[in-house]
């Protein structure tokens, strides 16, 4: 039998999710570009998609949000 880790998170609530997974994310954006995000989490629990802005900043990524938009903006992405 396989050991397996379980891995929770924490929100703001206090409530707990379980992580079943890391990987990478392509992201398709508009004009067909298509940019993938690493270190990316799967947690069923939660009802929608979170990008995490703070986790784009530390890779470089510049965030730049203005009335009903916003762009991310990076010299090289992977």
């Amino acid at each position: 039998m396989r050991n397996m880790m379980v891995v929770m998170s924490s929100w703001g609530n206090d409530k707990k999710a379980r992580i079943v997974g890391c990987g990478k994310l392509k992201l398709k954006l508009q004009g067909g570009r298509v940019r993938t995000l690493l270190g990316v989490l799967h947690i069923p629990a939660l009802a929608r998609n979170l990008i995490s802005v703070s986790k784009l900043d530390d890779a470089g990524v510049k965030i730049v949000f203005e009335k009903n938009t916003y762009k991310m903006v990076r010299e090289h992405w992977y």
